[in-house]
């Protein structure tokens, strides 16, 4: 396995975000000017391969200039894209951006007036309800609706630096733990998980002596929920939970660079081209019962598989991975301050699997 840069026609070096439109099977990037819509490529030469495939054919990706930031100088935290719909949503640092069914049409819906509030760190749909996570609470409204709504009560002020969840319950990610709220119960939180010490435990200040952002100095790094299982990055260790936060396990983190984490994916199985599938449901020919979960660093990227982590380094010009995104397909992409790759896959029906085996268990370990 190895990374091969996209030839892309994205401007600017430093992509903050990526994420795959689910239905559509393309791409949104974000830099600093503004986001970037990447059509499904047909070859390996493009940004992205063929989606499923892996062809020879040298044909690139269009890419199209969707959202012109006006200052042209800000930060996009997060872009979710919605499994059921072709609904996409942008979290930035002036506020929330979406798109609905025709992706060259973008809207700005939320641009609150305070300062803190158009922080917005997080974005995230769940059936007819939109929330937004800020650096002073979270926002919500019902699809359809134009009419924002700030949450009162225990997360009112409070940074929320990650929203996820699925028909039962939703998780917010804030600077002294994580909350939990069932579906339809809105404002009823519970907390699931603590924050421990210190929550700015690095310097506060940057090299200039300005105030960090919190985002940048959280002590719960990154999260993710998948098939009913959340896992949960700290700066001191990985923790997991499959009854929805009520008990919690240590998870294998040796040697990892936690204090650097952006973005953990879980990938559920191999499929028989070689390539990492999200739902083993979805494909044919998965094989091993173990998940492989990857870890976005800014000191590189990580896997986990075998019981073990390790980087996936070859082929990288760069160490700074600012975001991770897998499509229904298997196609794993990297947003970096480089640019985008994307992971080239050997055919499983080509290999040989013990020799792929030993060479995988020769690879360095997070550690090293």
């Amino acid at each position: 396995m190895s990374w091969r840069k996209g030839q892309s026609g994205i401007h600017e070096a430093d992509v903050h975000a990526v994420a795959f439109v689910k239905n559509k099977g393309g791409l949104i990037a974000a830099t600093q000017r503004g986001v970037y819509e990447v059509e499904a490529g047909t070859g390996d030469s493009g940004l992205v391969p063929g989606l499923g495939t892996r062809t020879q054919d040298l044909v690139p990706s269009p890419v199209k200039f969707v959202i012109n930031f006006d200052a042209g100088d800000h930060r996009v935290y997060s872009i979710y894209s919605d499994a059921d719909d072709d609904w996409v949503g942008v979290a930035a640092d002036h506020g929330i951006w979406e798109s609905s069914g025709d992706s060259s049409h973008w809207i700005q819906s939320l641009s609150p007036a305070q300062t803190l509030d158009q922080r917005c760190y997080s974005v995230f749909k769940n059936r007819d309800e939109i929330f937004a996570g800020t650096a002073q609470g979270v926002f919500r409204r019902k699809v359809g609706s134009t009419e924002w709504h700030r949450d009162q009560g225990e997360l009112a002020e409070k940074p929320v630096f990650n929203i996820v969840g699925d028909e039962a319950f939703v998780f917010y990610v804030t600077d002294e733990g994580i909350f939990r709220e069932k579906t339809g119960e809105d404002n009823r939180f519970i907390k699931i998980l603590s924050v421990a010490g210190s929550v700015n435990d690095s310097d506060e200040t940057d090299e200039f002596g300005e105030e960090k952002d919190s985002y940048d100095t959280r002590w719960i790094r990154a999260v993710t929920y998948k098939n009913k299982e959340i896992f949960v990055v700290t700066k001191t260790g990985i923790w997991t939970s499959k009854d929805f936060g009520e008990y919690w396990q240590r998870f294998e983190s040796t040697g990892l660079p936690l204090s650097y984490v952006e973005k953990i994916v879980v990938v559920n199985c191999q499929t028989s081209h070689g390539q990492w599938a999200p739902d083993p449901s979805k494909h044919d020919g998965c094989f091993g019962p173990e998940s492989v979960l990857l870890l976005a660093t800014s000191k590189g990227i990580f896997s986990f598989q075998h019981h073990r982590w390790s980087s996936l380094y070859q082929g990288l010009s760069t160490a700074v991975v600012n975001d991770v995104t897998v499509s229904e397909q298997g196609d794993v992409v990297i947003a970096t301050d480089q640019g985008l790759y994307y992971l080239v896959v050997q055919k499983m029906s080509s290999l040989n699997y013990q020799h792929e085996r030993e060479r995988f268990l020769n690879e360095p370990t997070a550690r090293q």
